[in-house]
């Protein structure tokens, strides 16, 4: 099937917005496949990642692609019009795979201690260069009654920063990317302040 002009573009941005979050994943290990089943916390990080980082953005990939297809946008002609049309029913959408890395950093701030070990102490000593901590502060541990090089080699151990208070926000502006990413295509500028509905 060809692909109209808002569906060319919408593929191109939703390519470079999932790649901006999948740059972003290293650092939480949110794929952490090696140690399910070895260590709890990693185990549910990784089912929570492979829904919310993998197939919900595939789902509404699909949705999106499908709906930017089926709809019957007018031709505004060459005018900035018809550039924001482009942009609302092309690049808009396109905004909704940030949600769904806002709402994977939210569920994890909601229930850290699911996803992940909130000290090494907690954690087998083999997994402690390649598993994350996490802390809800600035303040790390305290190293400082272990001989200095012990304590270097402790303050390079992988850790993330959660803060749970922030849980909710992260949950709304989740929605809010993902709402107005999905209600995008449905919109069209008739004029500079007009907007309305399409219905087909």
């Amino acid at each position: 099937m060809p692909l109209n002009t808002e569906q060319q573009v919408f593929l191109v941005f939703y390519a470079i917005f999932w790649g901006t979050i999948g740059s972003a994943q290293p650092r939480w290990k949110a794929f952490q496949w090696p140690l399910i089943g070895q260590v709890a916390e990693a185990t549910h990080r990784v089912w929570l990642s492979f829904w919310v980082l993998t197939i919900a953005p595939i789902v509404f990939f699909g949705y999106a692609l499908w709906i930017i297809g089926i709809l019957d946008y007018p031709d505004c002609g060459c005018s900035m019009i018809s550039v924001a049309n482009i942009m609302l029913h092309g690049v808009v959408p396109a905004f909704a795979v940030l949600g769904f890395y806002r709402l994977w950093i939210g569920l994890v701030e909601s229930n850290p201690d699911r996803y992940y070990t909130p000290s090494i102490d907690k954690l087998d000593e083999k997994y402690w260069h390649t598993e994350p901590t996490y802390r809800t502060d600035w303040k790390g541990p305290d190293f400082s009654k272990m001989p200095e090089s012990i304590q270097r080699q402790l303050m390079d151990l992988p850790k993330v920063d959660l803060t749970p208070p922030a849980a909710r926000r992260n949950l709304v502006a989740a929605c809010v990317y993902i709402g107005i990413s999905a209600l995008a295509p449905w919109l069209h500028f008739n004029g500079i302040y007009a907007c309305r509905l399409i219905c087909r």
